[in-house]
């Protein structure tokens, strides 16, 4: 997959990523994001798993995942697909939410697939007005506050704060949230069954029915977040492999093309 445009956008209200890319026939495993990953299909069609369904983004349909939700990502045909993707920053959709619903509150989405020809073309156009640069910084602000109001207003669900932490996965979600904050470090898995008060068979499969990953692959995954988000910021690669627990370069490299359809030096350069 080539990176054709990708730009990191800055707002007074939060921080943006744009991407688009050539006809990907990447198969990416599965994964989650730390932001919020919003896009449409161009070109193409894109098929995923997505909470618990198998799902297909045609051309002009909207594709996204909530933070956090593991999901992957294959081409449907031989031709790959091609699209333009947000990449939101979580403050950026609370200060949103803020706004109009006046409480600590987070928007959820139940699927992983939109069709509404309408915000598509709105989403699109957003994106492509911005590759341009025809739109000044208030326009820009302007445009993607109203465009995410109304995917809010029209297809999420509002989860406040306290319902979106079930008493039964509070344990787990504090396991995954000292895995995301020390994944560069070394973790075992005794310690981590002990700070969950599990059995370590029973943490193992308890975590994987949470996360939907096992405990290794969801500290590979943060690493993987960590090292995108240092490459971005220019860091040589050498060093953000090295503080992200890779000892070998190129298996750096070929963990990350794995999951991003790209390398880091692809990224980095673009």
């Amino acid at each position: 997959m080539n990176i054709l445009f990708h730009k990191n956008l800055y707002t007074s209200m939060g921080a943006i990523e744009l991407l688009t890319s050539s006809n990907a026939c990447h198969h990416f495993p599965r994964h989650f994001h730390e932001t919020f990953p919003l896009g449409v299909v161009t070109e193409g069609a894109l098929g995923f798993h997505y909470r618990g369904e198998k799902v297909t983004a045609l051309r002009g349909t909207i594709n996204l995942a909530n933070p956090g939700e593991v999901h992957d990502g294959f081409p449907i045909s031989n031709n790959g697909w091609q699209y333009r993707m947000f990449y939101i920053e979580l403050n950026l959709i609370q200060e949103v939410m803020n706004q109009q619903h006046k409480q600590q509150s987070f928007p959820w989405f139940s699927n992983g697939v939109i069709r509404d020809q309408k915000l598509a073309g709105r989403i699109s156009h957003l994106h492509n007005s911005i590759q341009n640069g025809i739109l000044s910084q208030l326009a820009i602000e302007t445009k993607l506050f109203q465009m995410l109001e109304q995917l809010i207003d029209q297809h999420a669900q509002i989860r406040t704060q306290w319902q979106s932490i079930s008493s039964d996965h509070y344990k787990l979600q504090h396991v995954a949230d000292y895995i995301r904050e020390s994944c560069r470090f070394t973790l075992n898995l005794k310690d981590l069954a002990l700070m969950s008060s599990y059995s370590v068979g029973y943490f193992i499969r308890a975590f994987q029915a949470y996360s939907g990953l096992t405990p290794h692959k969801y500290q590979l995954v943060c690493r993987m977040e960590r090292a995108r988000a240092q490459v971005l910021r220019k860091i040589p690669i050498s060093q953000v492999a090295y503080e992200n627990g890779f000892v070998d370069q190129s298996h750096f490299y070929k963990v990350f093309k794995q999951i991003y359809g790209y390398t880091p030096g692809m990224l980095q350069s673009s």
